[in-house]
């Protein structure tokens, strides 16, 4: 069985380096064989703001190798806003 649990805060993980449990912000209690999170991120991309394309959410446009229009200039990680071919579309 899978649960997901929503606008739900967690406050820790139980067991060590292996997860047994969360410890949930309302006092609640959870068991678990492992812990799949997601969160939202915010790119930090003021820097580049009229030196490098940004797309609509935020992220440095690069080709799919992740190089941005400046060369030798490459972006990684949570900026980054890459083409994804198969949905027509870009990804973060």
């Amino acid at each position: 069985n899978i649960t997901v649990i929503l606008n739900e805060r967690v406050i820790g993980v139980l067991g060590g380096s292996n997860a047994t449990g969360l410890l949930l912000a309302g006092g609640g209690r959870m068991s678990c064989d492992f812990v799949v999170s997601a969160v939202g991120t915010v790119p930090n991309t003021e820097l580049f703001v009229n030196k490098l394309d940004i797309s609509e959410d935020g992220g440095i446009e690069t080709d799919k190798k992740f190089r941005t229009k400046i060369p030798g200039v490459y972006a990684a990680g949570d900026v980054v806003a890459f083409p994804w071919e198969f949905y027509n579309d870009t990804a973060r």
